[in-house]
């Protein structure tokens, strides 16, 4: 697995770039499951990034 023994960082972005939200984790098995509390953000589009040291993800996610 791509993920294993990094250190992960998830962040939520408004569509202005401001950072809403980033977590932390040190992944040691390769396999993670956290949960965020969303329900003080606006609905509308954000962006989830993902940052697995040298290795970067960006989904656009809807928040209702």
């Amino acid at each position: 697995n791509e993920f294993i023994n990094k250190e992960i960082i998830i962040s939520i972005v408004d569509i202005n770039g401001k950072k809403l939200i980033e977590k932390t984790i040190n992944n040691i098995d390769g396999k993670f499951e956290f949960k965020m509390n969303l329900n003080y953000i606006k609905s509308g589009l954000y962006l989830l990034k993902i940052n697995a040291e040298l290795e970067f993800f960006t989904r656009k996610i809807f928040i209702q």
